[in-house]
């Protein structure tokens, strides 16, 4: 019957009231997408952002946030998550959850490592609360202290709305771009002083579907 969504980043206390004449939503949730993370000199590429996940929940009568029933649902408070922030010389920035009420949520995707950071291996956001639990794309790992020029770190992770940000490319001249899709992690930065920065991924995304009858 209609469709309602957010995009603005941050905490809506009035964020959602159902229509009299809808009998049922369905909610999709998506967390954040991390940052690309920065890339340095010797053949170092930085990694790119990883993707937030999505909750999906079909919502009818019977379901209960604890508070809110279906049939008086008002001022459901919608968050919805930022994007990481890009790795100009460091890691990419973690981004934030997005959550529907107390119904579901999912987190935000992990930022990329900067080249040289030997730590463990960031991670992508998850869903959870929804009827289907998504967890979003990985985004491609960092190359440190390679000899040879082993290529570009990766895309940015996909989320479930598509792809991320691609990663810097020196023999072509390319810059690192943002997420592209909502959720999606930004790409990493490659190993020369022009092309090192990573780029930020995308903010997430709360879409309800209402449905008559």
């Amino acid at each position: 019957n209609s469709i309602q969504v957010f995009t603005t980043v941050g905490t809506h206390t009035d964020g959602y009231t159902k229509p009299t004449n809808v009998t049922a939503v369905l909610v999709y949730v998506t967390g954040g997408g991390g940052g690309g993370g920065c890339g340095t000199s010797a053949f170092n590429q930085g990694g790119s952002g990883h993707a937030g996940g999505t909750a999906i929940k079909w919502i009818t009568p019977s379901t209960s946030d604890g508070s809110n029933l279906f049939s008086t649902m008002s001022n459901v408070t919608v968050t919805v998550g930022n994007y990481g922030s890009a790795g100009i010389s460091g890691n990419g920035g973690n981004a934030t959850a997005s959550s529907f009420g107390n119904f579901c949520s999912a987190t935000g995707g992990n930022g990329g490592r900067h080249a040289t950071n030997t730590a463990e291996p960031t991670l992508p956001g998850a869903g959870s609360g929804g009827d289907i639990n998504i967890t979003g794309g990985f985004g491609g790992g960092h190359h440190a202290n390679n000899t040879v020029d082993a290529g570009g770190a990766g895309v940015g992770g996909s989320s479930f709305w598509g792809g991320g940000g691609l990663t810097a490319d020196e023999y072509t001249d390319y810059y690192a771009t943002a997420g592209q899709a909502w959720g999606s992690g930004g790409g990493g930065g490659t190993h020369t002083s022009t092309y090192t920065a990573g780029k930020e991924g995308k903010q997430g995304i709360v879409v309800v579907w209402e449905y008559v009858g």
